[in-house]
C-alpha cells in the first residue's frame, strides 16, 4: 500500500509542474491524428482504384463484347435480356411509321460528349447497308428502302467521335493496337471516384491463365474450362452461362450423301444422348428471347425409334462412314457422339480435330459453336442463298418465313413467324442443337 500510495503522490507532483507541457503534448498528438485520418482519405481519393482484367479474342473497337464497350459510350438503343431493343440514355423515345421504313430517334436535352462538347444529331451516324440518316434538332430521321425489323438491335453500337472520345462514364485513356487489334486498352473514370480499367487482350485461354497466374491481372474475364483452376485457393469464381450470346451444336452437311438425306439426319438425332433438360439447347434462338420457342421436336433419346428411321433413309447392307469435325475445346463431346451412333446405328465414326470452322460443303458434320444474335432474325444463317449457311440448307418454308420475319414490324406476327421458323427448322434437323456453354469469370481474393 505504502508503495502504491508513492507511486501516485509521484504521478501527481510530475503534472503539477509539468502540466502544460503535458497538455501542449495532448493538443499536438491530437491534431496529427487527426489531419493523418483525414489527409490520407483525401490521398486516396487521389489514388485511381486500378482492375487488371483479362479476355480471350482479336477484337477492334467496333466490335468489342458489350460488357467492356458499354463503359464507355451508348448507341441510340441498348439490348435488354430478352432481346428486345430499348432507348438507351441518350434517347427519350422512338417512333416507327406505318410502313416499317421510317424510325425516328428524339434525343435528351444536355447530352454531352466526355470532352463537354454537346452531342449533336449530325454527328449520329451508322454504316448500315439501305438506310440514311438525317439530322434534325435534337432527333434522327432513319430512313430504309425496304421495311428491316431488326433495326433497332443494329442500333446499339457505341457511338465514338475523333480521338476516341465517347459517352459513357468512362474515357478510353489508351489503347494499344498489335496486327490490326487491340492488344490492351486502359479506361479512366474520375466520378463518383477515381477509376482505372486495365483491359488486356490475349489470343488463347491458355495465355490467359498464365497471365493471371503470374499475377498480371486480377480478372479473367468468359473463360470456358476449369480444369485445375477450380482447385486454386485466394479465388472466386462466377459461373455465367452464356444462353444470349451462343449454343452449342453438330451442323450436318446437308448437300452431301448421306447427311443430304432428312431421315438419316433424324436417326442420328434420336441415337444420341444430350444433356438434362436444364442445359439443353433445342434451337438457334436464346430461351430468354421474347420469340422463342419451346414447343418444337427436341428429338428424346430413342435408339429404336432412330434404326428405324435409319433404316428408311439408308441401305442396311452398306456401311455408313462419317468424319465428326470437332473444336479441340469440344473433344470429350466428340468422343460421346461417336460412341452413340456407333453403338446404336453401327456406323464408322472418324473425329478430326481442327480449330477452325470449316469451309461449307468440305466436311460431313462438323461439332462447334453457333452465334445467337440479339434479335431473333436468322436469314444470314440459315437462308438459302447466304455464304454463311453452314449446313447448306435449302428449304422454300425456312426461307419465306426467314425473308417475312425481317419485314414484319409487328411484334406479335413476327412471333408467329418466328415460332413457325423453328418449328420448321427441327423437322428439317440441319443440326442437332446440344447446350449452352457456360462462361466464367475468374476473380482473385
Amino acid at each position: 500500500m505504502k508503495r502504491i500510495k508513492f507511486f501516485f503522490q509521484y504521478i501527481s507532483k510530475l503534472i503539477n509542474r509539468y502540466w502544460h507541457f503535458i497538455l501542449i503534448s495532448c493538443v499536438i498528438t491530437g491534431l496529427i491524428f487527426f489531419f493523418s485520418v483525414h489527409f490520407s482519405g483525401l490521398i486516396k481519393q487521389q489514388i485511381p482504384k486500378k482492375k487488371h482484367v483479362g479476355v480471350v479474342g482479336k477484337y477492334r473497337l467496333n466490335n468489342l463484347p458489350p460488357d467492356i464497350y458499354k463503359l464507355f459510350s451508348y448507341g441510340l438503343t441498348e439490348i435488354m435480356p430478352n432481346s428486345r431493343a430499348t432507348r438507351s440514355p441518350i434517347v427519350s423515345n422512338w417512333t416507327i411509321n406505318a410502313e416499317g421504313q421510317e424510325y425516328t430517334f428524339y434525343l435528351k436535352d444536355k447530352v454531352n460528349w466526355q470532352n463537354g462538347e454537346p452531342l449533336k444529331s449530325s454527328q449520329i451516324k451508322y454504316d448500315i447497308e439501305g438506310t440514311t440518316f438525317n439530322a434534325e434538332p435534337n432527333k434522327v430521321i432513319i430512313k430504309l428502302e425496304s421495311p428491316f425489323a431488326p433495326l433497332p438491335t443494329l442500333l446499339n453500337q457505341p457511338l465514338i467521335k475523333k480521338k476516341k472520345v465517347g459517352l459513357g462514364k468512362y474515357k478510353i485513356k489508351t489503347l494499344q493496337i498489335q496486327a490490326g487489334a487491340i492488344s490492351s486498352m486502359v479506361l479512366t473514370q474520375d466520378k463518383p471516384q477515381k477509376e482505372r480499367v486495365i483491359i488486356n487482350f490475349y489470343p488463347s485461354q491458355e495465355e490467359l491463365i498464365t497471365a493471371f497466374q503470374l499475377g498480371k491481372i486480377d480478372e479473367a474475364w468468359n473463360v470456358t474450362e476449369l480444369n485445375e483452376i477450380k482447385n486454386w485457393k485466394n479465388i472466386e469464381i462466377k459461373t455465367e452461362q452464356h444462353a444470349t450470346t451462343n449454343y452449342a451444336a453438330i451442323f450436318f452437311n446437308t448437300q452431301k450423301s448421306p447427311l443430304d438425306n432428312k431421315r438419316v439426319r433424324q436417326a442420328l438425332s434420336y441415337c444420341l444422348k444430350k444433356p438434362q433438360k436444364k442445359d439443353r439447347a433445342i434451337g438457334p434462338i436464346s430461351p430468354s428471347s421474347w420469340a422463342y420457342n419451346e414447343g418444337v421436336k427436341t428429338y428424346s433419346y430413342n435408339p429404336s425409334h432412330g434404326r428405324k428411321l435409319f433404316e428408311e433413309g439408308w441401305d442396311p447392307g452398306e456401311k455408313m462412314n462419317i468424319t465428326l469435325s470437332t473444336l479441340p475445346e469440344l473433344l470429350d463431346w466428340a468422343e460421346k457422339i461417336k460412341d452413340d451412333w456407333q453403338n446404336n446405328l453401327n456406323i464408322n465414326v472418324a473425329i478430326k480435330v481442327s480449330r477452325f470452322v470449316p469451309e461449307p460443303n468440305n466436311f460431313d458434320a462438323f461439332l462447334g459453336y453457333g452465334l445467337i444474335p440479339p434479335d431473333p432474325d436468322q436469314y444470314t444463317f440459315w437462308h438459302s442463298t447466304q455464304s454463311e449457311n453452314l449446313t447448306g440448307i435449302n428449304n422454300a418454308k425456312i426461307d419465306q418465313l426467314l425473308e417475312k420475319g425481317r419485314k414484319t414490324i409487328d411484334g406479335e406476327e413476327r412471333k408467329e413467324i418466328y415460332y413457325d421458323f423453328q418449328q420448321t427448322l427441327s423437322e428439317e434437323v440441319p443440326a442437332i442443337f446440344l447446350f449452352y456453354p457456360k462462361k466464367y469469370k475468374i476473380i482473385r481474393k
